[in-house]
């Protein structure tokens, strides 16, 4: 039996997409990494004494809200229903209200 040649056009877009998926994925951790090391040096400086037990509890209030306001966030889009579709007006109003504090520089 002969082996077909054809290959899959959904394998080629995923084959090509991989490195641009690491790459995303690299620039969104990297300021993170950068922060928390940042964040420890501060630490160090205010509080040399209790420098892990604070870090914790910033990292521990961190995560927490995040997964709090990610959950949130999906339910709040998936039940929104606007001439703009489901997550559009989400995405306006967190740039609009991100963006309004750069205006008063």
């Amino acid at each position: 039996m002969e082996r077909s040649t054809m290959i899959d056009a959904s394998t080629v877009r995923l084959g090509r997409l991989g490195p641009l998926l690491l790459l995303g994925q690299l620039a969104w951790a990297a300021p993170g990494a950068a922060s928390g090391t940042l964040l420890a040096a501060l630490l160090a400086g205010v509080t040399p004494a209790h420098k892990v037990g604070v870090f914790t509890a910033y990292a521990v209030a961190g995560a927490v809200t995040s997964a709090a306001g990610t959950v949130l966030g999906g339910l709040l889009s998936d039940r929104t229903r606007s001439r703009l579709g489901r997550r559009s007006p989400w995405l306006l109003g967190s740039a609009s209200g991100r963006g309004w504090p750069r205006c008063l520089r």
